[in-house]
């Protein structure tokens, strides 16, 4: 039996956003926009959470309806749910991260960063990228791999950092740094 798809004004609003916001962080770095470049990480999660909220009120027609929801819904929904906590939970703990902090340092003071787009005012961690250590007796080791955004005076920068620590190492150590 199919249901009518009637979309709620809210998860309508929370869909549209999420369209537009990703829309606009291609447009923005194509037309070399300066303002608002982590546009498209917020309109990645807001088009996840419509996806949830959708895929729920599709569960709560189908149930006010008499009948039984389909399991793939249910299924989808509560998978889209632990993405999106897995998402933020990562997000999270890379902003928190040594590795970060590292890369962040390095771009506020990078020279040939400033030269190109002025002094540095903020950097931003995009939800990308990633952070593998390892702990043995020497000490603990690992490589990072982290997407940024240098807002910087004139210009903004997508900035790839890779880094490394070996259990020798007190502190992340930069081993390449690639604009994008």
């Amino acid at each position: 039996m199919s249901l009518p798809v009637t979309v709620r004004p809210f998860t309508l609003v929370v869909l549209c956003t999420a369209v537009l916001l990703i829309v606009y962080s291609y447009c923005c770095r194509l037309w070399k926009f300066y303002f608002f470049w982590e546009s498209g990480a917020i309109g990645w999660i807001l088009l996840l959470i419509g996806s949830i909220l959708f895929l729920f009120q599709r569960i709560d027609l189908q149930t006010a309806q008499g009948g039984r929801s389909s399991i793939a819904e249910k299924l989808g929904a509560y998978g889209l749910c632990f993405v999106l906590f897995i998402w933020v939970l990562v997000w999270g703990a890379l902003f928190f991260s040594d590795a970060y902090a590292t890369a962040r340092q390095t771009i506020l003071h990078d020279a040939l960063l400033q030269k190109s787009i002025g002094q540095v005012n903020r950097v931003l961690i995009r939800p990308e990228g990633q952070v593998q250590m390892q702990s043995s007796a020497a000490g603990s080791a690992g490589t990072a791999e982290l997407h940024l955004i240098a807002e910087g005076e004139h210009q903004f920068q997508d900035v790839q950092v890779f880094l490394s620590k070996e259990p020798a190492d007190t502190a992340w150590i930069v081993r390449k740094m690639m604009r994008e």
